[in-house]
């Protein structure tokens, strides 16, 4: 396996970047496509309108990725970059985003949570799958390692190990009270994805877990709008400290 990547490759401002972890390099690999997720335009049409998410930042810094020491390499999103032709189906994620009347409040809360506020700007979507026509190169940036190269497409990916298993793994692995408030945020609806922002961004010191689980607890037919709202009301207290 070499780690040169392909000279003939387009110029940074005709490409774009899908970042991923290790183990969904398979799937992508197996299916010939990277799939849409939810768009969390809000907490009423999260799953509305799916979406592959782009940049045209060639760094995962500050995107938006979840990334914590928390969670094992194979699951961190920082770690494998998908380059794509830029291609006119997909959308600046700003103006497609207020198109599709997106909530506000949950826009700054998707920005803010994981300190995306300098580089919300580089966001881009696509509405359809992302097929291997389009997919130019798919790297680990941690390892250098190459999984497909368009100019070698013959290329086999190493095997990798089953994401079910890796997540049960990493959920054991986790403080009893984060992992039962991500484990209630998810049983009440929740993106994971979503839940992990909170549990270990917004919600990341000891103090705010318990007042949240206290909160669920004593709450009965709890919603997301619930949570956020509750969430944003220990944002705004932890700002005043």
């Amino acid at each position: 396996m070499t780690n040169k990547t392909n000279n003939s490759m387009p110029k940074q401002n005709e490409v774009l970047y899908h970042y991923t972890c290790p183990h969904y390099v398979e799937a992508i690999l197996d299916a010939g496509y990277i799939n849409t997720t939810a768009s969390n335009l809000g907490l009423d049409k999260a799953n509305l309108y799916p979406v592959v998410w782009l940049a045209d930042s060639p760094s995962p810094d500050n995107l938006g990725l979840f990334s914590s020491s928390k969670i094992p390499d194979e699951l961190d999103k920082t770690f494998v970059r998908i380059t794509v032709a830029k291609k006119p189906y997909m959308k600046h994620w700003e103006k497609w985003s207020k198109d599709k009347g997106r909530n506000e409040e949950w826009t700054q809360a998707l920005i803010t949570a994981p300190c995306a506020e300098s580089t919300s700007h580089t966001w881009y979507v696509s509405e359809r799958k992302i097929t291997f026509e389009d997919i130019l190169l798919i790297e680990n940036l941690q390892t250098g390692e190459i999984y497909f190269d368009s100019s070698k497409s013959d290329k086999k990916p190493a095997a990798l190990e089953d994401v079910e298993f890796a997540e049960l793994f990493w959920l054991a692995t986790l403080p009893p009270k984060q992992r039962c408030l991500l484990l209630e945020l998810e049983k009440l609806g929740m993106m994971r994805e979503n839940a992990q922002i909170l549990v270990f961004g917004t919600l990341k010191s000891p103090a705010d877990t318990k007042e949240m689980l206290e909160f669920l607890s004593n709450s009965q037919n709890t919603t997301i709008d619930d949570i956020m709202y509750k969430v944003f009301e220990i944002q705004e207290r932890n700002k005043s400290k």
